[in-house]
């Protein structure tokens, strides 16, 4: 961690803005009001699930996570119940983040400490979290969502490895799609990334290098006080990290600093289509997590309704 790294981090920390026992984050600016208002760009009734598959073919290469695995516990072949019926149970086994995602704030940190000053020590072990966990999201994630097409505005089909998405870059997008992202926001973001695996089946590919957000943008997410950010790539940002010698630095920043919760492995290509078939880039957005007590991240299906 370098000292230009804290410097920043202590430049957009957000501890004790909502409070010095909250657990929540900038997803406190999705306030009942901002939902109303959201409420507000369902037009159509048309609704586009954000998920990738969960299953043995994902885009997990077993290096570091490995993907879920289903299995029948009964099929109703087992028994006949009275009167007749019979009934099939299944069970999973998977990583929580091995799909589409959100990172809890408590995913990842630095100093021994967690987003608004909690010891990491001291609630990060091996029995899961007891401050930030995953479950304190449970009702917030649900409001406004902005799509910013970057892959589209470079005119890709998807950015290439290594490719850092800059502020200037996010300005543009909002310019050529004629749309704000502003406060109590969930943006996405779309690379065209998750198309080496969708499109091309290439877990190694997918799972290295990467297009993503620069550590730059976290100014630029925090001065329009956005609540929440995903992506279609696997770790949001860019990589190798243009710091050297740094690992996951806006992850660092966001999830520490600012209390930002971070989406993974979003599959954004449908509802781009769509936005860039009517123009209309804003639309209800729902993703709320599985709760797991204690778990420093959770699976998700989420949810686009224009």
């Amino acid at each position: 961690m370098t000292d230009a790294m804290r410097a920043l981090g202590a430049e957009l920390r957000n501890w004790g803005r909502w409070g010095a026992d909250d657990q929540r984050g900038t997803t406190n600016l999705i306030t009942p009001e901002k939902v109303v208002a959201a409420a507000g760009a369902i037009r159509t009734g048309k609704v586009f699930d954000l998920g990738i598959p969960l299953d043995a073919d994902g885009p997990q290469t077993g290096h570091f996570r490995s993907n879920p695995r289903r299995f029948m516990s009964r099929t109703g072949q087992e028994r006949e119940l009275p009167g007749g019926g019979r009934g099939a149970d299944d069970w999973v086994v998977m990583p929580l983040q091995a799909g589409t995602q959100w990172d809890a704030l408590s995913h990842m940190f630095y100093d021994d400490h967690l987003y608004n000053g909690y010891p990491a020590a001291a609630h990060v072990t091996a029995l899961g979290a007891t401050r930030n966990a995953i479950q304190h999201q449970a009702k917030g994630i649900a409001g406004r969502g902005v799509l910013l097409d970057i892959a589209r505005l470079k005119g890709v089909d998807r950015l290439a490895a290594g490719t850092a998405i800059t502020p200037a870059d996010l300005d543009a997008a909002c310019a050529e799609q004629g749309v704000t992202v502003g406060a109590g926001d969930v943006l996405l973001v779309r690379t065209g990334w998750w198309s080496v695996f969708a499109a091309d089946g290439d877990r190694e590919r997918f799972m290295d290098a990467e297009p993503g957000l620069s550590l730059e943008c976290a100014r630029w997410l925090h001065a329009r006080d956005v609540a929440a950010v995903a992506a279609d790539n696997w770790a949001l940002e860019v990589l190798p990290a243009q710091q050297e010698g740094l690992t996951l630095p806006l992850h660092l920043v966001l999830l520490r600093d600012m209390g930002m919760t971070i989406g993974e492995m979003f599959d954004l290509d449908e509802l781009a289509a769509d936005c860039a078939a009517d123009g209309t880039y804003e639309f209800f957005f729902t993703a709320p997590p599985l709760k797991f007590t204690g778990a420093v991240g959770s699976p998700l299906n989420p949810l686009a309704i224009k």
